[in-house]
């Protein structure tokens, strides 16, 4: 596999995104993660930004707590890079992932208030 098959299965699993097909957008962010992962390895930053856009389909199916384990992964890469990297080119993901998990918190608290009633 190379990377431009990673951007290929990012940029497709975005357009089903965009269409609200979210098992579709699942499935291509999933493939595009693994290939960065196994080609670029976790401290790239391409993969910290394929784990917030698995988080963000799983937030939009509804799965709250995959979201949130996807964005923690996001957010602890995000964090390690900015140090290593010296950088604050991160702080602005780093704000996108922590509202992701803010929602996610929100839709739990949602679940959990329907169950109650």
């Amino acid at each position: 596999m190379h990377l431009s098959t990673a951007n290929s299965f990012f940029s497709v699993g975005q357009v089903y995104l965009n269409l609200r097909e979210y098992p579709k957008a699942l499935e291509h962010h999933l493939k595009a993660l693994q290939i960065y992962r196994d080609i670029n390895g976790e401290r790239h930053p391409e993969t910290p930004e394929s784990f917030y856009h698995v988080a963000e389909v799983y937030r939009r199916l509804g799965d709250f707590l995959k979201a949130i384990k996807y964005n923690l992964k996001a957010r602890d890469l995000y964090k390690f890079l900015s140090q290593v990297l010296a950088s604050d080119d991160f702080e602005g993901k780093l704000a996108q992932v922590n509202r992701s998990l803010k929602e996610c918190q929100k839709g739990i608290e949602c679940n959990i208030k329907t169950y109650d009633t």
